[in-house]
Order: structure tokens, then C-alpha cells, then sequence
């Protein structure tokens, strides 16, 4: 009868011995974490990034080129976001000369922003 009536503490370290172990983590190779991944070429264990431009690594995944690359790639999205600002002032200046202050401009004002507003009241912001 004392059988029945086991510690819970002790039942619980009985448990944790018998447990299975856990599984060991993954090791990424590191060739892979030095930057073969992203279109470069490495070789094991020398952390040097080879590229057709000799680039040196300055720090994990951060190349001169890849820098320039990501201010080339900052300047393009500007740049087009820029043209896309100054396209909609002409579609704005357009319509609105040739339409002026009528019911009609009225209307399509009203046509073409109403889908948009219901799109973000369904879909959110």
C-alpha cells in the first residue's frame, strides 16, 4: 500500500532519468554561413568571400559590393517612387482640366476612390 502513495517529486525525477535525450542542434556548414548562400563562393574556414570583383569581407554577410548594392538598390526605389509622386500630380492636373469643378468630375472622383477606400476598410491599412 505505501507503493501507491509515491512522492511526486520523486515520481517526477524518475521521469526526467527515463526521458529520451533531446536532439542535438543543427550545425550549418560554414560555407554556407559565409556568404556561398547569397551568390558568392567560399572556401571553408577562411571566411573570405571570392566574387568576380576580389570584394573582402568588412563583416558577417556585409561585402563592399553588397553595400553598394544596397545603396544602388536605395537610390532605384527613390528614384522611381519620385516619378510615381510626380505622375499622379500630372494624372491630377490633367483631370482636372478637363473636367474642372462639374458633376461629372464629381462622379469620377467619387468612381475612382471608392474602390479603394472599401479595399482598405476590408483589408485594413
Amino acid at each position: 500500500m505505501a507503493d501507491d502513495r509515491r512522492d511526486p517529486l520523486l515520481v517526477r525525477e524518475e521521469q526526467r532519468r527515463t526521458a529520451l535525450p533531446a536532439a542535438p542542434a543543427a550545425k550549418i556548414p560554414e560555407h554556407l554561413v559565409n556568404g556561398a548562400g547569397r551568390g558568392g563562393t567560399t572556401e571553408p574556414g577562411t571566411g573570405a568571400t571570392e566574387r568576380g570583383s576580389g570584394a573582402t569581407e568588412r563583416g558577417p554577410g556585409t561585402t563592399e559590393r553588397g553595400t553598394n548594392s544596397t545603396v544602388r538598390s536605395s537610390v532605384t526605389v527613390a528614384a522611381w517612387t519620385l516619378v510615381s509622386r510626380v505622375a499622379g500630380l500630372l494624372r491630377v492636373l490633367v483631370i482636372g482640366a478637363l473636367l474642372g469643378s462639374t458633376y461629372f468630375s464629381n462622379v469620377f472622383q467619387a468612381g475612382y476612390v471608392l474602390p479603394s477606400n472599401v479595399f482598405t476598410v476590408m483589408a485594413g491599412p
